[in-house]
């Protein structure tokens, strides 16, 4: 009964904006590439929405986490996020690259608004939109996320490397997070040897991955 009172309370905290994405993203979804294709204007329609309702969830996200933030911001901000993460996935496979590049820029803009101090959602954000990028050839702006990437996560790595198991649920995705970004940074930079740390910080996961998972907890 509680889960039902907050599910209905998280609904009605759903902007009419978001609540119209969300309505505009489903018939999307549900569409054919070909279909996808003859409908390109309602894409990029639904797009433009999406990246205006990003500007506004920025604003008045206020700085957040290190100031207050009204709840319905926040949702919304989960929520955008959310979308932009399946349209991102959804065009992924399919000859609609600048389109892909924008859903990614939503995801990222969207998360780092309300969620940037959970580096288990902001990772594999940044990493899709660094990812597209670099299919698109943008290689400045792609070596610039993955540096970013490097530079911010490897807090994470330094935790793991003090705990005594191997990092599990969200600090997994965080470490796979930043496993990637270097690995693509020594592929990006194998002329300049540039990110010279990149390296030594894929090592460093390996010995954080080799440790031993946590014993499951007893019931009794």
């Amino acid at each position: 009964m509680l889960i039902k009172k907050i599910k209905s309370l998280l609904q009605r905290l759903k902007t009419s904006k978001i609540k119209d994405i969300q309505s505009r993203l489903d018939k999307i979804l549900e569409m054919s590439e070909a279909e996808l294709a003859q409908s390109h204007e309602e894409l990029n329609n639904c797009l433009k929405i999406m990246e205006k309702e990003a500007k506004r969830i920025h604003a008045q996200a206020n700085g957040y986490p290190n100031s207050t933030i009204r709840m319905d911001v926040w949702f919304d901000g989960v929520t955008l996020a959310n979308c932009g993460e399946a349209l991102a996935n959804f065009l992924s496979d399919k000859d609609f690259l600048e389109e892909q590049a924008k859903a990614t820029n939503l995801w990222v803009n969207a998360v780092l608004s309300v969620c940037s101090h959970y580096h288990h959602m902001v990772g594999p954000a940044m990493i899709a939109n660094a990812e597209i990028n670099e299919r698109m050839g943008n290689s400045e702006y792609t070596e610039a996320a993955y540096s970013a990437v490097l530079q911010d996560f490897e807090c994470i790595l330094e935790y793991a490397e003090d705990d005594e198991y191997k990092p599990e649920g969200d600090d997994l995705v965080a470490l796979q997070s930043l496993e990637t970004a270097a690995t693509r940074l020594i592929k990006l930079n194998e002329a300049s040897g540039a990110n010279a740390s990149a390296p030594e910080i894929i090592e460093r996961i390996k010995v954080v991955m080799r440790k031993p998972k946590e014993p499951e907890k007893s019931n009794e």
